[in-house]
C-alpha cells in the first residue's frame, strides 16, 4: 500500500513503514530494540487526513493544527508517528515523547496489553517556525486515538479472551450443572448463541467490565487499606454484580440459578479471581435460565 501526496510518500506493508520526502527533518525514535536520537533527511510531512489498508494492517493520518498523528494498526500493533510542523530541539522532542506515552496509556488503558506500540516516532520540521505546544500535542494524540478506536476497538469477547476466558469454556461450565436434559450439540449450540446474545447487552458488558477493572485494582493493591488476597467474607460486592448480571439476562429465577454456579464453581469459574468468578457465574446462570424459558 502506498500513499502519495505532492512530495509526500508513505509506504506501509506488513507492519513496515517507509517514509520519504525531500524536506530535512529532525526525528526522535523509540522502539523495542533501541532507544535514542538520530537525524534523517528523508521523512514525510503529510498535509491531509488519509486512510489506507492492506490485508492485515491499516494506516491512518489525522491532521490537526501544526501536528499530524499517523497511526499504523496491524496484528494487535499500534504504532505512532507524530509530525510537528515546528522546529524543536531534541530535548523538546524528548519531553514530547513523555507526553505522547502518558496520553496513549491513559486513552488505551487496559488495551495497552492488546495494542502494543512497538515504535513511537516524533518528527519536527527543521527551519520551520511554528506554534506547537504540549496542550496541542495532547489534544492531537487524544483525538486521533479516540477516533481510531471507534473503528478498531475490541469486543467484550476479546476482553474475556485476553483474561483467559474462552466462549467454549463458558458453555462447558454451564452444562456441568445441567440436570434432567440430554446434553447434545443442539443444546451446546443454543447455550453458545445465548451467551453471545447476553454479551451484546450493554448492561451485562458494563457489569462484567466493572468487576474486571475492580479486581485488577484490588489484586494489585492499588487501593490503600484494601486487601482481597484471601477473598474475605465481608466482600459481597462481587456477588451483587454477579446477581445483577444474572437478573439482567433472565430475571429473578436466574438469581437462584446464580447461587448454584457461585457455590459449586464448575469449570472455568473455579479458576477466576474473586470478582470475575461471580460475574461469569452470573453470565452463565442467566444464559442457562434463558434457554430453558420456552
Amino acid at each position: 500500500m502506498q500513499i502519495v501526496k505532492g512530495e509526500t510518500s508513505i509506504q506501509y506493508n506488513k507492519n513496515k513503514l517507509t517514509i520519504k520526502n525531500s524536506h530535512g527533518l529532525k526525528t526522535l525514535e523509540v522502539c523495542e530494540t533501541k532507544s535514542g536520537f538520530h537525524e534523517t533527511k528523508k521523512i514525510t510531512y503529510p498535509s491531509n487526513d488519509m486512510e489506507a489498508s492492506t490485508d492485515n494492517s491499516k494506516l491512518l493520518l489525522k491532521d490537526f493544527e501544526d501536528i499530524t498523528c499517523s497511526i499504523g494498526i496491524g496484528n494487535s500493533l499500534l504504532d505512532l508517528i507524530i509530525f510537528i510542523d515546528d522546529n524543536k530541539s531534541l530535548e523538546e522532542l524528548l519531553s514530547y515523547l513523555k507526553i505522547v506515552i502518558e496520553t496513549k496509556d491513559k486513552i488505551l488503558g487496559p488495551l495497552t496489553r492488546f495494542y502494543k506500540s512497538k515504535t513511537i516516532l516524533i518528527i519536527s520540521r527543521e527551519g520551520q517556525p511554528g506554534n506547537c505546544n504540549t496542550k496541542k500535542l495532547k489534544n492531537c494524540i487524544k483525538t486521533s486515538l479516540l477516533e481510531t478506536l471507534k473503528d478498531n476497538n475490541i469486543s467484550i469477547l476479546d476482553q474475556l479472551r485476553e483474561k483467559g476466558i474462552l466462549l467454549d469454556e463458558l458453555v462447558e461450565a454451564g452444562l456441568k450443572l445441567c440436570i434432567g436434559v440430554e446434553i447434545d450439540n443442539k443444546l451446546k449450540g443454543k447455550l453458545k448463541r445465548q451467551l453471545i446474545k447476553s454479551l451484546s447487552d450493554i448492561n451485562v458488558i458494563s457489569l462484567i467490565l466493572a468487576a474486571i477493572r475492580a479486581e485488577e485494582d484490588l489484586q494489585y493493591h492499588r487501593i490503600k487499606n484494601v486487601n482481597i488476597d484471601d477473598d474475605p467474607a465481608h466482600l459481597y460486592a462481587d456477588e451483587v454484580l454477579g446477581m445483577a448480571v444474572a437478573n439482567q439476562i433472565a430475571g429473578t429465577k436466574a438469581i437462584f440459578n446464580f447461587k448454584r454456579y457461585d457455590e459449586e464453581k464448575p469449570g472455568i469459574i473455579s479458576r477466576l479471581g474473586p470478582m470475575t468468578d461471580d460475574v461469569i457465574a452470573g453470565l452463565i446462570a442467566g444464559s442457562m435460565s434463558k434457554i430453558f424459558e420456552e
